[in-house]
Order: structure tokens, then sequence, then C-alpha cells
């Protein structure tokens, strides 16, 4: 079973039922080079730190789908925070 897929997910129904709660008006432009930028870093750094053995996943849990050495699960983070970020800088403004 995909464990990490299903804790994301989990997470990021929240988030999306939470920000359509109380909406933010975020440019998609920004948001989506700013994802571009996060995952090609990510795919990068997280294959170092993984094939280093720094950090390991249980890959019984995982898709078995990789970007260099990380599992796409991985790669959740980033968008999140490229999400959140903005998001939360937003309503915070107000």
């Amino acid at each position: 079973m995909a464990l990490y897929l299903v804790l994301n997910l989990l997470f990021m129904v929240v988030l999306a039922a939470w920000m359509l709660l109380r909406p933010a008006h975020l440019d998609a432009k920004n948001i989506a080079l700013t994802v571009a930028i996060l995952v090609f870093f990510t795919a990068i750094f997280d294959s170092l730190i993984v094939g280093q053995g720094i950090v390991a996943y249980d890959f019984a849990k995982t898709l078995r789908i990789f970007i260099g050495r990380a599992p796409v699960e991985d790669f959740a983070y980033a968008v999140v925070a490229a999400i959140l970020i903005p998001y939360l800088w937003e309503r915070h403004e107000k």
C-alpha cells in the first residue's frame, strides 16, 4: 500500500478544503513558477540525500515511481510549500 501517498493526499485535501473556505488571491503564474523551481531542486537534492543514505524510505510504502532517487511522493512537500506559504502570507496581510 502506498502509505506515503495516502498521507500526502490526506494533508492536501485538508489544505484544499481550508483554502476553499478562506480564499486568498494568489497569482497562479508565480505559484506555478515557484512549484517548477522547487520540484527541480527537490529532484536534485532529495536524490543526493537518498543516494547517500541520509534519508531512507520504506519503498513498499511508495508508488515505486522515482524522480532521480526520490520517490514521487516526496515532491508533495515542495508543492504544498509553494502554495501554502504564499497563501498564509496573503491571509496574514489582511
